[in-house]
């Protein structure tokens, strides 16, 4: 049984007790702790197409290889609501341009680890701050957002590999990369 809170007591019995079976038969150890922490995910058909498919995608793409109990107590709100060929391309482009590696689940984390890397004390300023693009960027942020964000991780990339700094990107926007990916797979 779920706890019964406002958000619940809205979502049809049926509905929210097949989404804790499909969540228990993917392994979730703790589908009511999911359910706790977010509750509009128990009004989902998790056995819809998207919803498999933004699943199988975040199980396939994301580098550091989650299960699909990871994905669902995680990442629920992207396999929900994320558009998976909005998803599924920025990961594809990202991979592209060698940028998947700058991916991570949680950016104050891996931000705290690159200061330890670099000797760098809670208190001493960095001479340069790397670029990390998180799961929340490739699903939410805007064409514009992600694009300006993928140009300073480009940027940062070939400092570090010039030592030079350079103003200019070469690469593709996102829209102009997946209208090219698209012609290339409807040839």
């Amino acid at each position: 049984m779920v706890d019964a809170t406002p958000q619940v007591l809205a979502i049809n019995t049926v509905v929210w007790r097949r989404a804790l079976a499909v969540w228990q038969q993917c392994g979730v150890a703790g589908p009511r702790a999911v359910a706790r922490k977010s509750p509009k995910l128990l009004g989902y058909d998790w056995l819809n197409r998207s919803r498999l498919t933004n699943l199988r995608a975040l199980q396939q793409w994301l580098p550091w290889e989650v299960s699909a109990a990871q994905a669902i107590e995680c990442y629920g709100s992207y396999v929900v609501n994320a558009a998976v060929d909005k998803m599924v391309g920025r990961l594809l482009y990202l991979e592209q341009l060698g940028l998947l590696p700058l991916l991570v689940g949680n950016k104050p984390a891996a931000k705290r680890e690159w200061r330890v890397q670099q000797g760098l004390s809670v208190s001493k300023k960095a001479a340069g701050k790397p670029v990390f693009i998180s799961d929340g960027n490739v699903a939410d942020l805007s064409s514009a957002r992600f694009n300006s964000l993928v140009d300073s991780a480009l940027s940062q990339q070939q400092q570090d590999d010039d030592g030079l700094v350079s103003s200019t990107s070469t690469s593709p926007s996102f829209e102009a990369f997946r209208r090219g990916r698209l012609l290339q797979l409807s040839a």
